[in-house]
């Protein structure tokens, strides 16, 4: 089999540093061991296994991001009907500072790709607080819901989650340039048994109220002399209030006089 773009293949062994044919790179750093999976990935090209050669160059994409590796593994993954993300990588290629080379083949690539592109809606209804979607196994965002987005042409399976439980799935098949919707009709969650509350509890099923004594006997004994006190002062008061009304109220009226010698004079006057 013959790889997919031998210039750039050129470009490649030049930039990742490959040795020759059946030798791996010395090193266990990051930029050695992307050189070696990139070098997997062109042995597995010349055994035509694609997959083998998309997962190695995948691998040495991530560890060291390279517009060479990135044109590889976009050719392969059109071939395997990939081809969302096979354009994705061609944009990111035509964005990069890539070698003009490079960025030339990778535009010459991608208007074969884009047109087999298909897209598809997700429409979710039901409880879904607390759900997450997915299709082929894949986490989709949450902004999925009702927006047309891109995918691969062929058959798909979505599936909607709470937890670790698929609470409703469905299949779909999108065909190239084609728009497809997929719904979903998502059940509430069961409503728990005793029992089963009694089991997240740890097998509790009884309420116990547990009544603390909070009381502080020196601040009730402040309180005691506080009341006290007030009483007391309470009772002066009423005491006093009565005698002032007792003055005021009092009236003996004129008295007789006593005759003495603190007296003063009296003089009467006869018939």
């Amino acid at each position: 089999m013959t790889r997919l773009l031998p210039t750039v293949l050129v470009l490649a062994l030049s930039t990742l540093g490959v040795t020759a044919a059946g030798q791996a790179p010395e090193g266990t750093g990051e930029r050695a061991l992307a050189r070696s999976l990139f070098h997997q990935g062109l042995e597995c090209l010349d055994a035509e296994d694609l997959p083998c050669a998309a997962e190695r160059f995948t691998r040495s994409h991530e560890l060291r991001p390279s517009a060479v590796v990135a044109y590889n593994l976009a050719s392969v993954l059109a071939k395997l009907g990939r081809v969302v993300h096979a354009a994705e990588l061609l944009r990111w290629i035509r964005r990069s500072n890539a070698n003009p080379e490079v960025k030339e083949a990778a535009a010459a690539l991608l208007p074969t790709i884009t047109p087999q592109i298909a897209h598809w809606t997700l429409r979710a209804e039901g409880s879904t607080e607390g759900v997450r979607f997915y299709l082929d196994g894949r986490a989709l965002p949450e902004q999925i819901i009702g927006v047309r987005a891109p995918v691969d042409p062929g058959e798909h399976r979505v599936e909607a989650r709470r937890g670790e439980e698929t609470v409703a799935d469905t299949t779909f098949s999108a065909e190239a340039q084609g728009n497809v919707e997929a719904s979903l009709d998502v059940p509430a969650p069961p409503v728990p048994t005793p029992e089963e509350t009694a089991e997240r509890g740890g097998g509790q099923t009884e309420t116990r109220v547990i009544i603390r004594d909070n009381r502080d006997p020196e601040a009730e004994a402040r309180a005691k002399r506080l009341r006290r006190g007030l009483g007391v002062g309470l009772a002066l008061a009423l005491v006093g209030v009565a005698v002032v009304l007792g003055v005021f109220l009092y009236d003996p009226g004129q008295a007789d006089p006593i005759p003495g010698n603190t007296m003063p004079g009296v003089v009467e006057l006869g018939d």
